[in-house]
């Protein structure tokens, strides 16, 4: 899975160079929920709460209602990752204040554990702070606590010169629990390796650079070859999770679906592209898109606008 991530600083979304130089500030926090809302997951991290100058709590307990989000940044009592749990995020990613006695009064379920790495260090307290504790050691001692690890490369972190895949590559095999990674991820190149290793992977500088678009890093991390450039899309009904119906995607089709939120497919028997509802008004406009364990399938959850089926059916399964 690719995750955006939205950084906060001053009620503004920004991308920081190693953390300190900003290089990057948008105002318009609602034009980035709009970019991002149609992806499964998103990290918001507040970074005025990370180096202890302020909070923008309301903001983000605002944006978890709009996105799913994974919330990090300044989390440093059990009443705050609580607040956040029960305000509709999705998890809390817990750095500094990691160990055991702190994540024992979270649920697991929601806890992921972010181990920021520096010159083969932990850094904590926004990366002010360097720890001499080996990052492999940490993972197996709070495995139990937390039930993924997002661990940042800050040595490449905001430089958009690359990553170092070799870094990731040692995690394999460490921990039991999922990894997501980031730093410098800056390539496709890069994505697919990554995505090969089977980690997760977040995605910020590149992107808001323009060096990346987020759409097409998805596209090519999917496995278009099994079906002769097409990928077996199930469509589901945001609300009800009803399934409506089974179609074709590719990746041109994609690329118009996500320009203008409405599913669009390929035709194979028509072979060109349609988008759901041109004619009969039946449209199918998207809320969020999914792609299963094996890059083979999507999901597309909409809000469907009249009937799915052709035959003038809610649904083309008769359940």
């Amino acid at each position: 899975m690719i995750i955006p991530s939205i950084d906060i600083m001053d009620g503004k979304v920004v991308q920081l160079k190693q953390g300190k130089e900003k290089v990057y500030e948008n105002a318009d926090i609602m034009a980035v929920v709009e970019q991002y809302k149609i992806f499964p997951q998103i990290n918001v991290i507040d970074l005025d709460s990370a180096m202890g100058k302020g909070s923008n709590k309301e903001l983000i307990k605002d944006l978890c209602k709009k996105l799913t989000c994974n919330v990090g940044g300044g989390i440093r009592t059990p009443e705050l990752a609580k607040e956040y749990i029960s305000s509709g995020a999705n998890s809390v990613i817990v750095g500094t204040k990691a160990d055991k006695e702190f994540l024992s009064k979270l649920s697991k379920e929601k806890v992921i554990v972010a181990l920021d790495t520096k010159d083969g260090k932990l850094a904590v307290k926004g990366w002010k702070e360097i720890k001499e504790e080996n990052i492999y050691e940490k993972m197996l001692e709070l495995e139990d606590y937390c039930y993924k690890y997002l661990i940042t490369n800050v040595n490449v972190e905001g430089l958009n010169k690359g990553t170092d895949l070799n870094f990731f590559e040692s995690l394999l095999g460490k921990t039991k629990n999922d990894i997501m990674v980031a730093g410098g991820i800056t390539t496709i190149d890069e994505i697919k390796k990554i995505h090969k290793l089977g980690f997760d992977q977040v995605l910020g500088m590149a992107i808001t650079s323009g060096k990346l678009n987020i759409m097409e890093c998805y596209i090519e991390i999917m496995d278009f070859e099994k079906q002769n450039g097409l990928i077996p899309t199930i469509v589901q009904d945001f609300k009800t999770k009803e399934v409506l119906m089974l179609a074709y995607s590719n990746k041109e089709s994609l690329k118009k679906t996500y320009e203008i939120r409405k599913a669009t497919y390929y035709s194979k028997s028509r072979k060109c592209l349609w988008t759901k509802g041109e004619e009969s008004g039946n449209v199918q406009n998207i809320e969020k898109i999914y792609l299963d364990c094996d890059s083979d399938t999507i999901l597309f959850l909409v809000n469907q606008k009249g009937m799915a089926c052709h035959r003038n059916k809610r649904t083309c399964f008769d359940i």
